[in-house]
């Protein structure tokens, strides 16, 4: 306690003060603060602690508090409260609350016979709350019963007569209670019995026991269960909650329940619950449809791969003149388009059996250790014919790195991504192949080249199988297959395939690869 008082015993008062949060202050005949517990300065003046002091005047702190704009109650000035307050003050005795600075505060002041002052100051912020908040929960709880739809509010207490209750029966409340139960009397009172016998034969001994056991222990239900509608005769459908209350003031028990209709989110569940199976069968039918669409493609393709692969052969050794050298070169010439047309129709059927797989679940990848700038050249080198062919330059800048991936279909991805840029790029083009590391630590492989670029409905055009677009630059060969395999075959390796273009802009195919792929930098 900071300052003197007549009796060394209220510092021991004023300690056990500040344990209980309660504020202490002592004024003398001048008022001027000859006495104050710690409490006192934290509670009334939290933003102005250094106000209090020893030897200020009762006044000065007034003014200094309500010169505060947060201190003063709305409509009330510094000079209105500071004399309200001096008044109280100057009293014999009072006691009151105020409100301030969003909280409450319980004060007690007294003179003492020498003419000075003492006062307690409790902080009731908290009770004040939470009365606050019971009022509000009974205006929110008495605007419900009054505009209840759908639901009923029943109480009653617990007696020996009618069904466990008093003589008074149930009351219910509920604007809509009537029409939902039809056994509600005019003055707002259920018929126990009525209800009982309008349960559904089926729920009624479960429902029944539940309020057996809510008497017999004061347990809590919550049930869902049906009932014949008393006056419509319509199967419905309730949920009731119910409780007992304890009113030891009054010495007795409520039993209070509340039930709701939910008969029409019943019918929704069961509507929703008939459309999920029919999707689910119409999914399984879908599935079992790919999956027999994909035996047939891989079928089909094997059988054609076979007699294929010998008109190949026998096109090729007429077009290379190994059998009937010196034939007309019409001749030759139909055996090179035989040939053509025999590997584009191959290609094609590869293609389909690597889909097939990739649908069904059966791609493998056959991984190895190997540097990325190996795999970048070979592509680039098998490509490079066509690009020269086109008068197109073909940039490669690569990032020494080891990575661990299936090294055919790493391959295969730049082969169809490359052949892709080639195909869309004009003569005199540029392409570029750029791989580094990216932030996360895998690997970012972009190809970037300065085509017409596409728009957003293009974008998603080249990913659907089979499509091609109408802005080549050369004959539109190919199965419109090289970017879905390709992205099928970044994604089993963890990675994603995506396109970044702009109409007039230009295109960016970009590969990633987790860095988990990475094995590190390649050695010299």
């Amino acid at each position: 306690m900071q300052g003197n008082l007549e009796a060394s015993s209220l510092d021991v008062l004023s300690a056990a003060l500040d344990l209980a949060r309660v504020g202490l202050a002592r004024w003398d005949t001048d008022d001027q603060l000859v006495a104050f517990n710690n409490t006192y300065r934290s509670l009334v003046y939290p933003n102005q602690q250094d106000e209090v002091r020893l030897g200020r005047k009762f006044v000065e702190m007034a003014k200094a508090y309500y010169g505060q704009p947060a201190n003063l109650p709305p409509g009330r000035t510094t000079d209105d409260m500071v004399a309200e307050r001096l008044k109280r003050h100057a009293a014999q005795s009072t006691s009151f609350e105020y409100h301030s600075n969003k909280r409450w505060f319980r004060v007690a002041e007294r003179r003492t016979p020498d003419g000075g002052a003492v006062g307690v100051y409790i902080d009731v912020t908290e009770e004040r709350r939470n009365e606050l908040m019971a009022r509000e929960g009974e205006r929110r709880l008495r605007l419900l019963f009054d505009n209840m739809r759908n639901i009923a509010y029943c109480l009653g207490t617990r007696g020996t007569s009618g069904f466990g209750y008093d003589h008074d029966g149930v009351k219910v409340y509920g604007r809509d209670a009537p029409e939902m139960f039809g056994t509600i009397s005019k003055d707002g009172y259920a018929d126990v019995d009525a209800w009982y016998k309008a349960v559904h034969p089926d729920d009624r001994e479960r429902y029944l026991a539940a309020e057996q056991e809510r008497r017999a222990r004061g347990g809590v239900y919550d049930l869902e269960y049906r009932f014949i509608h008393p006056v419509t005769e319509q199967l419905r459908w309730a949920r009731e909650v119910g409780w007992i209350s304890e009113d030891p003031e009054r010495q007795r028990e409520s039993l209070e329940s509340y039930i709701i209709d939910i008969t029409d989110g019943k019918e929704r569940e069961a509507e929703l619950a008939r459309v999920q199976a029919r999707m689910r069968a119409a999914l399984d039918e879908t599935h079992h449809a790919n999956l027999a669409k994909s035996r047939f493609l891989a079928h089909m393709s094997h059988e054609l791969r076979t007699p294929l692969n010998a008109i190949i052969g026998f096109a090729q050794l007429v077009a290379e003149e190994h059998v009937g050298a010196g034939v007309s070169p019409v001749y030759r010439n139909y055996a090179e388009a035989i040939l053509s047309g025999g590997r584009h129709l191959l290609t094609l059927i590869n293609d389909i059996l690597d889909l097939s797989k990739v649908e069904a679940g059966k791609m493998e990848l056959t991984e190895s250790d190997f540097a990325l700038s190996d795999v970048i050249a070979e592509a680039s080198a098998m490509l490079r014919g066509q690009f020269a062919g086109k008068d197109q330059r073909l940039a490669v800048t690569v990032d020494g790195l080891m990575v661990r991936a299936d090294r055919q279909k790493l391959l295969q991805i730049l082969l169809n991504l490359l052949g892709n840029a080639h195909k869309f790029v004009p003569p005199g083009g540029h392409v570029a192949v750029r791989a580094t590391l990216d932030a996360d630590g895998g690997i970012a492989l972009d190809i970037v080249d300065d085509g017409p670029g596409m728009d957003a409905d293009e974008i998603e055009n080249a990913w659907a199988p089979f499509s091609r677009s109408a802005t080549s630059f050369t004959t539109p060969e190919g199965t419109g297959l090289g970017l879905p395999i390709s992205r099928s075959f970044a994604e089993l390796h963890g990675g994603t395939l995506d396109i970044e273009s702009r109409k007039g802009h230009g295109t960016t195919l970009r590969l990633h690869l987790p860095a988990a792929r990475v094995l590190g930098s390649e050695t010299p």
